[in-house]
């Protein structure tokens, strides 16, 4: 079974670069599991889309898989928030309910 395809048809995720919603990456500099590439593909995909807007991408930091400090999860939300109220994502339309 090919989990991306699934993901994509679900409407769980968007693997596409187009998001409908504003996306914050944060990456481990250091991650055993996700190769550093990945830390910057989505962002490329969307830019690609025309959709760079949507994407924040923040500085790497941290060793492990997905082993950020509270500080680092706090600047995450901070950014996504702050993205969400600048495009007014907040509306019921703009909103994908999952």
């Amino acid at each position: 079974d090919d989990v991306v395809a699934r993901l994509a048809r679900a409407g769980n995720a968007d693997l596409r670069g187009e998001p409908g919603a504003p996306v914050v990456i944060l990456s481990n500099v250091y991650d055993q599991t996700v190769q550093p590439r990945f830390g910057t593909r989505y962002a490329d995909l969307a830019a690609a889309a025309g959709r760079a807007d949507a994407v924040t991408t923040l500085p790497a930091q941290g060793d492990g898989h997905c082993n950020f400090d509270l500080d680092a999860v706090a600047a995450a939300f901070a950014a996504l928030r702050a993205r969400a109220e600048d495009r007014d994502c907040t509306s019921e339309a703009k909103v994908k309910k999952l």
